[in-house]
């Protein structure tokens, strides 16, 4: 959970063994192997054989993997493997929004808000997707604001929204959804984190 604020090196680690196991799981289906190495026109096509029991393998493979790729923007080829991390989050989105409390909507907000403009990121659309991650669970699920604060309003500059998300998780009860208490755990010391960073944030 804080192998990131710990050590970047040592969350590179946990990345890549995750994204590795969720590869395992995927290969398993043929046409996905097949298209792997190929174009990303030929893996979206392998991944539409996918059906919504492979939901949480897609999930949690592209979420680790794009994790990995998030804290190595400066070594290109982690950057080239986007596309496909785009791919098999975009099927797990088509086929279960709801997936881990809307995870993949909070996932693409996430990589659109730590796009620079000048690569195509849309701050915009960033924001749209962590609002629909948020409506997901009725703004129960309160890592979707930590990482709402940390790239969108931190990319925009937007030092009053970042206060008020964190806020919002400062205040919110550590039982808002049972079933995510560590999770919403986590965010509170998370958000705690980010509060002791905001003077070098913005």
């Amino acid at each position: 959970a804080f192998a990131e604020d710990d050590s970047v090196e040592r969350a590179r680690v946990l990345y890549l063994r995750g994204r590795d196991y969720g590869l395992r799981i995927l290969n398993q289906n043929a046409k996905f192997a097949a298209a792997f190495s190929k174009t990303e026109d030929e893996l979206r096509a392998a991944l539409n054989s996918f059906d919504k029991d492979a939901v949480p393998a897609l999930f949690w493979t592209a979420l680790s993997w794009g994790s990995y790729i998030n804290i190595s923007r400066s070594e290109t080829e982690a950057l080239a493997d986007l596309g496909k991390v785009n791919a098999i989050m975009a099927r797990s989105h088509e086929l279960d929004s709801s997936y881990y409390y809307g995870g993949a909507d909070m996932f693409f907000g996430a990589t659109e808000a730590s796009t620079p403009a000048s690569l195509g990121g849309k701050p915009e659309k960033a924001k749209a997707h962590f609002e629909k991650a948020l409506a997901a669970t009725g703004g129960k699920f309160l890592m979707v604001y930590i990482y709402y604060a940390q790239t969108y309003c931190v990319g925009t500059l937007n030092q009053e929204l970042f206060r008020q998300l964190l806020h919002t998780v400062d205040e919110a009860s550590i039982d808002i959804l049972p079933e995510a208490r560590l999770a919403n755990a986590v965010a509170k010391k998370k958000a705690r984190i980010l509060k002791s960073k905001e003077a070098d944030l913005f």
